[in-house]
């Protein structure tokens, strides 16, 4: 979780943050593979960081409720997104 959020806001590698690329408002064109995984992380970093009118839960709150399942073992990435969005009412 802590690479996806460093990735999203800093750039890793000396790329570009990820969240430059969401609408696509630069001269970079992505395919729908990478719009759509783009957009699964958006959902996860949204939720995290609070942005788009939500308020923000912190990392612990955040790694209590979403990274870990009852057992002690990590989520994935795609398992975290759809419990958010399931809790948003999204199918």
């Amino acid at each position: 979780m802590d690479a996806l959020l460093e990735a999203w806001t800093t750039g890793v590698n000396g790329l570009l943050p990820m969240r430059t690329f969401v609408g696509n408002k630069n001269d970079m064109r992505l395919d729908r593979r990478e719009r759509k995984q783009l957009s699964g992380h958006r959902v996860v970093v949204r939720k995290l960081l609070g942005e788009g009118g939500q308020g923000s839960i912190g990392r612990d709150q955040f790694r209590q409720e979403y990274e870990l399942d009852a057992t002690g073992v990590t989520r994935s990435l795609r398992s975290i997104r759809e419990i958010i969005e399931k809790e948003g009412g999204r199918k």
